[in-house]
């Protein structure tokens, strides 16, 4: 399967003075499940993760019920700016103006 390496150029600088740029990656499986690598989001200001992840089910169709099957079963996990979701309290899920949400599966090593 052809996945281009972005949806969208990356910049930092806001697409309206209204928005935050939010970069989501993925990696492994679910580059395959989004069809890019890459993508750019343009969200209200200071979004929290659960913001973020309903502007990208919404730019990309059927991308919801794909990863939150994968999620629930421990198969990507979430990080917000390099952090584990999953120990943040919602507060420490605020993006700002060129954060970065990954979807990463497991990582082991020894």
């Amino acid at each position: 399967m052809d996945m281009p390496l972005d949806f969208e150029e990356r910049d930092d600088e806001p697409m309206s003075p209204n928005t935050t740029n939010v970069t989501v990656r993925f990696f492994g499986g679910s580059a395959e499940l989004a069809g890019a690598h890459v993508l750019t989001l343009a969200v209200p200001p200071e979004p929290r993760l659960p913001e973020v992840l309903a502007a990208l089910y919404a730019a990309v169709p059927g991308l919801k019920d794909k990863l939150q099957v994968r999620l629930a079963d421990g198969t990507f996990t979430i990080l917000v700016n390099g952090r584990n979701a999953g120990f943040l309290d919602d507060s420490e899920t605020t993006l700002h103006n060129g954060g970065t949400v990954a979807f990463v599966p497991p990582l082991g090593g020894g």
